[in-house]
């Protein structure tokens, strides 16, 4: 969890809270919040396997080494997470028409997985093969699996099909009602390609050489189809960005199974952005969440690899390019790239069966300066013939108030993002104003348990920032809340807290034009991001 302090540090939040709050220490140890506080402590999941890919059960904490930039490191926690639950997920409860209260609290215990199919990278053949063979995956999964199916449409836009559930009829259904949504932006870069070869082919021949004077400046083709790869790759990083923060309420680990044909790394360059640091962005949100990103290529088995294959690309080295960013995305999460297989439903259930034995190790790091810098984590076992595989490091970010521009940005992707984030849990209710139908009265209450409190004194301290904004169909936005909410609580005060959280009132008059509300806090000290969604229909709802 990049330098954000874990939930299990009990020790720690005894010592936290020994001066402020030691009668309530009495209690209920099970029902008593969470606080992070200023000890590091990183945790890392690590799978093991033998040589048939099968978990390797009954490992220890003297079993395992751990490495922090290759220093060694002692084992704080050890645990093991079997990606079970006790009881099958039911599907959620549909809401009722006038629905007033909501919330982004999702399941928390028991593993859970995410098939995310792109539809924004994958042709229209290539999706519809992709998506048969995962109808007939879900069409076997077993009691204890909890599968959620989200999309990433043809426009860019991030959805969640369905929730977490064990009702494969559900998911079936689910995946069966997804239609047609051609990805114009590869539709575009397509017909671009076709006409620059075009161009290339008419310069050759000389038909073109007076008009063009022979310059090697590219073609309004070849920019057109930079500008579409360009666009595909950051509306990509974005929702991989935003699966993880709407993941990083669950404390287990998290199989993502993204099921795409990838694009070339080059195509950030297009957008004037780094590879390396759109791929940290996203391989960041994912690992805070700990999710393990699995990467299926959309293409089956392409021609180039075999003599029997679906024909889905011209040459062996476009495959390879758009594979990278599959690869590298998968490694760097501690999952795996599944590629130049047509086995796509094998590879899916080989994923969730990673996460059914995790092995969670955590450790206070010997270097303890926390300045942005990235640390590699290396885990070894001390037997032999077996396969590790974790997440590669983490980023030493300080948890000390961030950089207003950091901020900034932060705040603008939670109102842009399509879905709910839940690294601060919070509920949002809504009423109507008597007498004024387009106004309406909002309650947000914030959980205690996942605020960044630091100890001052007698005092626990923290801030979050409060958003409340309205989103238009075009991305178009209006806020009528933005402010800081300091917090400080010691003494009397701090069981009230315990009990209520923190509470904060607004009442907003609904525009013409505003498509949803999204309600937004965020931890300033340490980034968690809570975020709640209402779209304009179930606003309406409220009132009739």
């Amino acid at each position: 969890m990049t330098g954000v302090p874990s939930g299990r540090s009990v020790a720690c939040l005894a010592a936290l809270l020994s001066v402020v709050a030691t009668p309530l220490l009495q209690g209920d140890q099970q029902d008593r919040p969470v606080f992070r506080s200023n000890t590091r402590l990183i945790e890392v999941s690590v799978i093991v396997t033998n040589r048939d890919r099968e978990s390797v059960p009954s490992l220890t904490a003297a079993d395992f080494q751990i490495f922090d930039d290759g220093r060694p490191q002692k084992v704080e926690l050890f645990s093991i997470e079997t990606g079970t639950t006790s009881a099958p997920a039911q599907p959620p409860t549909p809401p009722t028409r006038a629905q007033r209260e909501f919330s982004n609290e999702i399941p928390r215990s028991g593993g859970v997985t995410i098939i995310l199919l792109d539809r924004l990278n994958t042709s229209d053949s290539d999706r519809m093969f992709a998506r048969e063979h995962v109808a007939r995956f879900l069409e076997q999964i077993r009691p204890d699996d909890r599968v959620g199916l989200y999309v990433l449409d043809g426009n860019g836009d991030l959805r969640v099909v369905h929730d977490f559930t064990s009702d494969a009829s559900a998911l079936v259904r689910a995946v069966s009602k997804l239609r047609g949504n051609t990805s114009m932006a590869l539709a575009g870069e397509q017909d671009a390609a076709r006409l620059a070869a075009e161009e290339n082919a008419a310069r050759v021949e000389g038909e073109l050489g007076n008009l063009l004077g022979g310059a090697a400046n590219p073609s309004g083709a070849s920019e057109m189809r930079a500008h579409y790869q360009g666009n595909r790759a950051v509306d990509t990083i974005d929702a991989l960005e935003a699966i993880g923060h709407h993941l990083s309420g669950i404390q287990p680990r998290k199989n993502l199974i993204w099921i795409s044909s990838g694009f070339p790394l080059q195509a950030f360059a297009y957008r004037g952005r780094s590879a390396t640091n759109e791929i940290s962005r996203a391989t960041r949100s994912l690992n805070d969440a700990n999710v393990a990103l699995y990467a299926v290529d959309a293409r089956g088995l392409i021609a180039a690899f075999a003599s029997q294959g679906r024909v889905s690309v011209p040459t062996l080295s476009m495959v390879q390019t758009s594979q990278d960013i599959l690869q590298s995305v998968s490694e760097q999460t501690g999952g795996r790239a599944f590629v130049n297989t047509n086995d796509i439903q094998g590879a899916i259930r080989r994923a969730i069966n990673d996460g059914r034995m995790t092995y969670v190790l955590g450790y206070y790091p010997t270097d303890d300066r926390w300045n942005g810098r990235f640390h590699r984590i290396v885990v070894k076992v001390n037997r032999p013939g077996l396969d590790v595989r974790h997440r590669e490091g983490y980023f030493a970010v300080a948890t000390q108030e961030q950089a207003g521009s950091q901020r900034r940005d932060a705040l603008n992707a939670a109102v842009q993002s399509p879905i709910d984030a839940s690294a601060l849990s919070m509920t949002l209710r809504v009423d109507p104003v008597a007498g004024h139908p387009s106004e309406y009265r909002l309650t947000v209450r914030i959980q205690p348990g996942a605020i960044g409190l630091e100890r001052h004194a007698d005092q626990l301290r923290g801030a979050v920032d409060v958003v409340v904004a309205q989103v238009r169909a075009d991305g178009a936005e209006g806020r009528s809340l933005e402010k800081r909410m300091d917090i400080s609580v010691a003494g009397e005060r701090l069981p009230q807290f315990l009990r209520e959280g923190l509470t904060v009132d607004h009442t907003f008059t609904l525009v013409p034009s505003a498509e949803r509300l999204r309600v937004i806090v965020r931890d300033v000290r340490t980034g968690a991001v809570g975020a709640i969604g209402v779209s304009r229909q179930q606003l309406e709802a409220i009132v009739r």
